[in-house]
């Protein structure tokens, strides 16, 4: 049990450390990049509305619904960006998680043919292997929420 106990330790905090160097800079970018671009759309849209005569007597209208689009694709496109991270991040973190399944039975299963362990025992293991795991990685599980509220912090920094 103490080997299986340090395996976990170590197991969470790779996938823990991967997690947040393999996403969570990724995730913190994207999500700043689309609060930015989304406040100046915001931008754009108040100031076409404050100077709406303007627009319309010098006949400006096409060339502010271009900058509109090329705004509003600039957002589109960044939310797509974030999506696929954000489906990365979360498809790592369901298969590491399902590791955990494959990894202890491994680990015990020369006890188990040895005849030191039962079969019972081999998933009594398990899960115990899981709910530790479950609670190691909560970083794993929300470093996009995390990102998110340093992306606000931030944002707040700066104001």
């Amino acid at each position: 049990a103490p080997k299986v106990l340090a395996f976990i330790l170590v197991y969470a905090t790779w996938g823990t450390l991967t997690m947040g160097a393999g996403f969570g800079a990724r995730i913190a970018d994207a999500t700043n990049q689309q609060v930015s671009q989304e406040a100046d759309l915001r931008t754009r849209l108040v100031r076409v509305s404050e100077n709406a005569e303007s627009v319309a007597f010098f006949k400006g209208g096409g060339a502010e619904w271009l900058r509109f689009r090329e705004a509003f694709e600039d957002v589109q496109t960044t939310a797509w960006r974030l999506v696929k991270i954000n489906t990365g991040a979360a498809t790592f973190t369901r298969s590491y998680g399902m590791g955990t399944y494959a990894v202890v039975p491994l680990m015990v299963g020369t006890r188990y043919l040895k005849g030191e362990l039962e079969f019972g025992a081999i998933s009594q293991i398990t899960m115990a292997f899981g709910a530790v795991f479950g609670a190691l990685s909560l970083l794993m599980a929300k470093v996009s929420q995390i990102a998110g509220f340093l992306v606000s912090v931030k944002r707040l920094q700066q104001l």
